[in-house]
């Protein structure tokens, strides 16, 4: 109770919690700003949110913890999706920004075997920054086990300085390679011609980036993160 009472704090959260319709049942968290509606197999969360505000889900009902966080999100409009992990430690975490287009669903990834405390709570932000009024829906969120991840997406040295190593999953094939900065704009984007392939990094100023590899013919995504020194 004492990590939930934190969350809810810091990001003025009413004690608001909802069931959903995932088999593992995790619990989500939201204001009187957002309204989260379970469906029988997807969660739509609606919201008339001002700036920084968030809406959240408990990991603890998610059969793991640690391995590749995987979930698909649907959304009405363009919108940018920051994803943190609030830690065992207490510490928040940036895990990923993704540019979500309006349409059908979109399934986007991250290993969490990357951050280096056990992720507990998964915390959302819609355009983070701005006012938002509108909805998205997700579903099939859950967390693979570590011994049964097919999916990785590989990137070192990390941290690093003027380049990185990318070693792409050899389970599916790719359309392009993204490497965002974290506001969330393109910086560069790369048309693979390998699963294993070095990027040129010079020029970077310090900083998070996340790299997002496309799947062929398809709008979903697996990503990653690393750090320019």
């Amino acid at each position: 109770m004492k990590l939930r009472r934190r969350i809810l704090t810091v990001f003025a959260c009413a004690v608001c919690t909802y069931s959903s319709a995932f088999a593992s049942d995790p619990t989500w968290y939201g204001n009187d700003h957002f309204k989260i509606t379970p469906k029988s197999d997807y969660v739509t969360i609606s919201m008339s949110k001002h700036s920084w505000e968030t809406f959240s889900v408990d990991l603890k009902d998610v059969l793991s913890k640690e391995g590749v966080l995987s979930f698909e999100v649907k959304a009405e409009q363009a919108v940018l999706l920051r994803v943190d992990g609030f830690t065992a430690n207490n510490t928040q975490v940036n895990l990923f920004s993704n540019q979500v287009m309006p349409g059908s669903f979109q399934q986007l990834s991250f290993d969490l075997t990357a951050v280096e405390h056990q992720v507990e709570n998964l915390i959302f932000y819609l355009n983070p920054g701005e006012d938002f009024t509108g909805e998205i829906q997700i579903k099939e969120l859950k967390v693979t086990a570590p011994f049964l991840k097919q999916e990785v997406l590989a990137v070192y040295p990390n941290p690093t300085t003027d380049f990185i190593n990318v070693q792409l999953p050899t389970t599916d094939e790719f359309d392009q390679v993204q490497i965002f900065d974290n506001t969330g704009q393109v910086i560069s984007t790369i048309k693979p011609d390998s699963k294993e392939f070095n990027l040129d990094l010079k020029g970077y100023k310090p900083g998070m980036y996340f790299l997002k590899a496309q799947k062929q013919g398809t709008k979903n995504y697996i990503s990653t993160k690393f750090i320019v020194k």
